[in-house]
């Protein structure tokens, strides 16, 4: 669950003396060898007791741990913090980075949206009112400032159980979020909504359609991170042969 500053994403090339020559000496798009950061070893945490992971890692995801916003909210305007403010004094006392996961809307907020395919009836579809979003956003925000570091969007938004919406209004949903989280925490790194399916038609469909609604507008801010589930790398090898 690495998560890129935009200072790292917009890092110059190594010079050429250091840069690797890959397709001849002017093919130098490699960087220059440096340290794995230990932010770039994480995990997903399944679990909303506080106990960190027992081996060495930099960075927990809160997802499928009692942190989603149905778990969150249970009555529109009255919040239930106690799992997650476990989970981010855990990680502060172990020192491991942050990364907060939104989706699973609360029944509440989308009556009539498909249901998830968690038990808790989190529903997959955007909230009727842009509203509600807006407050649970802002309320999360002013009470983690500056003990979450970084908040993902949402989870795997081009797959129909985690996210029924269209394009368009995720892009929306992002835009309205990544506004409040960054007046109010403006030190936390915003990720966009984590895609998987991107070996299909259907789910480059939805990333081309999302893009194409402004929903990477806020870039560098914004970044991305691609989860499961994907076969391959979206630009990796394919029939034995690189595509560029």
């Amino acid at each position: 669950m690495r998560s890129f500053s935009p200072a790292e994403q917009h890092r110059p090339p190594a010079s050429a003396g250091a840069a690797a020559s890959v397709g001849g000496p002017d093919d130098r798009w490699t960087w220059a060898p440096s340290p794995v950061p230990r932010t770039a070893f994480g995990v997903g945490m399944n679990s909303n007791t506080g106990t960190m992971p027992s081996f060495r890692i930099g960075a927990v995801r809160f997802w499928n741990s009692g942190t989603r916003w149905t778990d969150l909210e249970p009555r529109r305007g009255t919040y239930d913090w106690t799992a997650l403010d476990r989970l981010v004094a855990a990680a502060q006392r172990a020192h491991m980075d942050s990364l907060f996961t939104f989706g699973g809307t609360q029944p509440w907020a989308a009556p009539d949206g498909p249901k998830s395919l968690y038990p808790d009836g989190a529903r997959s579809a955007p909230p009727d009112r842009p509203a509600d979003w807006d407050a649970f956003v802002a309320a999360l925000v002013a009470r983690h400032r500056g003990r979450i570091n970084a908040y993902e969007l949402w989870d795997t938004v081009n797959d129909r159980h985690f996210y029924s919406g269209s394009a368009r209004t995720m892009a929306d949903v992002v835009r309205r979020a990544a506004r409040l989280i960054t007046r109010t925490d403006p030190a936390a790194t915003l990720v966009c909504p984590s895609m998987g399916h991107l070996r299909t038609a259907a789910g480059l469909r939805f990333l081309r359609d999302f893009a194409a609604a402004g929903g990477y507008s806020r870039r560098p801010a914004v970044i991305g991170r691609v989860t499961w589930p994907v076969s391959r790398p979206f630009n990796g090898p394919r029939n034995g042969r690189r595509r560029r």
